[in-house]
């Protein structure tokens, strides 16, 4: 694929490749037992980063200035930052991933090419700088060291998300530069998974598309908007105080609505990833679905195409709909709702059924403690999506819960109805299984 002329320019890299090959005496070199030795460098250049290792005020801890460079060869004023109070194993850590980027030149940025990736590990081999970045941050804090970051972000996440758009900013790729990153596949009839490895490039690509689809700020939902307007509100008290949108979400979905408007410009000026989108998907004149997500990522991808059965396939969502409120009480279906909206959501009730059935298919009960419901959707999901693959006619399925001695089970009672909008969806009040605790993630990304 071509390379935007930003990317493709080696010229300032002469000097720190001349850098990086310079060989200067270890700052210490420490002994870790059992005959082992790590050795603790004073500096370690790259094209994207210069690093200067000093031992800590508190020995025996070590402190590293990290400079990011722009592809002129000079640092970035608003991306210097210092990672501190880390242990020897830390640092050791720190200064091989920073050497790791060496060999690496400024058309590496958005995936290492062949003869860079020699020997990177996988986790940096997509956006390699910003990957790294986020990994440095990560051993750092998770070691009980501490980092100062640049003014202005007041997050590790939202420091590496926006060193990811700054850097963009100078190196301008363009869209053919993204569409190498892309693989799309009809997962399901007219529901398009956009498969993108790296979450920077994947939240970049989605972000306007999917805040004018269902921002919970109507100055976003459904108007023009840029990127910066969107960060702007972000770090506001009510947007959440910080930009972390890269790393915060790890699936994408929109209706084929919004990529019309997306390509019809209502959004305003597309950006590179955007068009690399818009060229990624094939052509379909009836209503479709896109997703996106990380290759790999089963339980995300399982969400999101649930959100595409829900919007391509009307039976399956009449179901959908028929479960969440007959087996759902009002005060359940409220805390619920209360619990979407604190996750980010828009108070929009078919946006909001919407999400309830996504988290449920793919095994993600909210902390409703109804396990019985949860699984009912994820089965209901399991069936729909099954015929839809096999392209088998429309039928309404009729679930219930039948008491199999010491649990519940499910039990399926379909009969093939063709594709009759008059023929009722049945469905019949089940028993409740044992509740379960809501599943918690937390950590850094």
């Amino acid at each position: 694929a071509a390379v935007a002329a930003g990317i493709g320019a080696d010229g300032a890299d002469s000097g720190v490749a001349q850098a990086e090959m310079q060989e200067e005496e270890p700052l210490v070199t420490m002994d870790i037992g059992q005959g082992s030795e790590i050795s603790i460098p004073q500096r370690v250049c790259s094209v994207f980063f210069e690093a200067e290792f000093s031992v800590g005020s508190m020995a025996p801890t070590f402190d590293v200035d990290i400079s990011a460079r722009g592809p002129d060869g000079k640092p970035v004023a608003s991306f210097g930052l210092t990672l501190h109070s880390l242990d020897g194993r830390a640092a050791h850590r720190i200064a091989s991933m920073l050497a790791d980027l060496r060999g690496l030149r400024w058309p590496d940025f958005l995936r290492a090419r062949e003869g860079g990736a020699a020997g990177l590990p996988k986790a940096l081999q997509d956006t390699p700088p910003a990957s790294a970045l986020m990994e440095l941050l990560r051993i750092a804090l998770s070691s009980n060291g501490g980092a100062i970051l640049p003014e202005g972000f007041s997050s590790p996440q939202e420091c590496v998300c926006c060193y990811f758009d700054t850097m963009c900013d100078l190196l301008a790729p363009v869209a053919t530069d993204f569409c190498q990153l892309f693989h799309c596949e009809e997962v399901l009839p007219s529901v398009f998974c956009v498969e993108i490895a790296s979450s920077f490039v994947l939240g970049s690509t989605f972000v306007r598309a999917q805040e004018y689809y269902e921002c919970p700020n109507e100055q976003f939902r459904r108007k023009c908007f840029s990127l910066e307007e969107y960060k702007a509100w972000c770090r506001s008290p009510d947007g959440g105080g910080q930009f972390a949108y890269y790393l915060k979400w790890h699936g994408f979905n929109i209706p084929s609505w919004v990529l019309k408007d997306l390509r019809t410009g209502r959004l305003g000026r597309l950006r590179p990833q955007e068009e690399a989108l818009l060229a990624s998907i094939p052509s379909h004149s009836g209503t479709h679905y896109i997703i996106g997500a990380a290759p790999g990522n089963a339980p995300t991808l399982r969400h999101e195409m649930a959100h595409g059965l829900y919007t391509t396939n009307e039976d399956y969502r009449s179901v959908a709909i028929s479960i969440l409120s007959e087996q759902f009480s009002a005060e359940e279906t409220e805390s619920l709702r209360k619990t979407l909206l604190g996750m980010g959501y828009c108070d929009d009730p078919d946006i909001l059924r919407d999400e309830m059935q996504a988290y449920m298919a793919s095994g993600d009960d909210l902390g409703s403690a109804r396990p019985d419901v949860q699984r009912l959707l994820s089965e209901n999901f399991d069936a729909y999506s099954e015929r839809a693959r096999r392209g088998a006619s429309v039928e309404v399925i009729d679930w219930q819960w039948r008491n199999a001695g010491d649990g519940h089970e499910l039990v399926q009672d379909a009969q093939a109805q063709g594709h009759d909008p008059t023929h009722p969806t049945r469905l019949r009040p089940g028993l409740r299984g044992p509740p379960c605790r809501a599943r918690v993630t937390s950590g850094f990304a």
